[in-house]
């Protein structure tokens, strides 16, 4: 094990020129380059650290949210975060940059990497969620559902924020948001093929997929706070 963990840390300092690098308001991404997949956690962390101070693998969210450069040069496969399961610390949690999802994948298994930094000042944007709506929509029903209501249908990235906070801290996500159905709501991003889908999240372990237009999935409107 040792051996590895020293050649990732050898591969990391000699690709760091070729790397692939982006920022936004959250922080900066690294993409290390030639890819290749590592399947420990310690030869993930070693790879990341040779990228300089501050960088680390990324949680799930942070992963979630990479910028679109490091996105269009990454592998059609499954990146890993540091993000624990938190009903079996065997697991962590993965995304896929060709179709969105994120789910749990066990911590040993062959996945791709992206380090990242966090920035100084992270402005963290301010929302208003409305409650649960009870009656399950199709996605064009879900969309004028909340803009008639002058609020819109959350992005991808907030709604699956929303769902982490959920699983993190069921007590005062309920306190905060009240009741939420483990079940699919709908983002209000439409998948840029020709599959009529739309990414939705799941609120039973804060998971991502993409569903059909015409499926029924929840609602739950948002608008940004003033």
């Amino acid at each position: 094990m040792r051996l590895k963990i020293k050649l990732a840390a050898l591969l990391a300092a000699s690709c760091l020129a070729a790397s692939q690098s982006a920022e936004n308001e959250i922080g900066s991404y690294i993409l290390p380059t030639p890819q290749t997949t590592y399947s420990s956690q310690e030869e993930r962390d070693a790879v990341c650290k040779n990228f300089g101070e501050g960088y680390r693998v990324p949680s799930i969210e942070e992963l979630f949210n990479t910028p679109h450069q490091i996105r269009e040069k990454a592998e059609k496969s499954l990146y890993a975060s540091s993000t624990q399961n938190s009903q079996n610390n065997a697991e962590i949690y993965y995304h896929s940059f060709e179709n969105r999802d994120a789910n749990i994948v066990a911590k040993r298994e062959s996945l791709y990497l992206v380090c990242f930094k966090e920035a100084e000042k992270e402005q963290k944007k301010l929302l208003n969620w409305d409650k649960s709506e009870r009656n399950r929509m199709d996605f064009k029903e879900a969309k004028a559902f909340c803009e008639a209501k002058g609020v819109r249908l959350p992005s991808a990235s907030e709604l699956f924020s929303l769902a982490f906070f959920k699983l993190s801290n069921e007590k005062e996500y309920t306190a905060k948001h009240g009741f939420t159905q483990p079940k699919y709501y709908w983002s209000g991003e439409a998948n840029n093929d020709f599959s009529n889908t739309a990414i939705v999240v799941g609120f039973l372990r804060a998971s991502v997929a993409s569903s059909a237009k015409d499926n029924k999935s929840f609602v739950r409107c948002v608008s940004d706070a003033k």
